[in-house]
């Protein structure tokens, strides 16, 4: 279970008061939709209920994270105190909707986590190592997944042929 799950969130309720109920249309309420990275199904599969709430836990540290305060001081609490959000894991989103693994892509994530040893190195499995967007534009052109060409006079944040995080021979 990653201890600071990638999310980003959106506001929707700023821009179109009409997906409110009447009654929370009316008041000050806003919705807040929380996109969390996918996480593997099998980190679901046993013990589901003790891992929603670990990875929920870790998502809200998360977002928590970058926030002034943090989110739970402005969540809306139902009549019997309990948070006013619903989460769904992978093994929810597969039995529900029929998404494979629960991956919205409909397939297993290849790119660009590495999963085993041998793979490190390959065409951008070493993004957690990058330092910054030019990092990541030098490796989506040496994959050739780049085709614009870099402006001029722009140069390499790395040498030619140098993978970051992979030591030089």
């Amino acid at each position: 279970m990653p201890r600071v799950p990638p999310c980003e969130i959106y506001c929707h309720s700023l821009s179109d008061r009409s997906i409110l109920g009447p009654g929370l249309a009316q008041s000050d309420a806003q919705t807040l939709t929380l996109f969390g990275l996918h996480m593997p199904a099998r980190l679901f599969r046993e013990d589901h209920d003790e891992m929603l709430d670990l990875a929920l836990s870790h998502t809200l540290e998360s977002l928590n994270s970058v926030l002034a305060e943090p989110i739970q001081d402005v969540l809306m609490r139902d009549a019997s105190g309990a948070y006013c959000l619903e989460a769904k894991t992978p093994v929810q989103l597969e039995r529900d909707l029929g998404l494979p693994g629960g991956n919205i892509f409909h397939r297993s994530l290849q790119w660009p986590w590495a999963e085993r040893p041998e793979e490190v190195g390959a065409a951008l499995t070493e993004i957690r190592s990058f330092h910054g967007p030019t990092d990541f534009l030098d490796a989506l052109a040496d994959a050739r997944l780049l085709r614009a060409p870099r402006r001029r006079g722009a140069r390499r944040a790395t040498p030619r042929g140098h993978r970051p995080g992979v030591p030089e021979s």
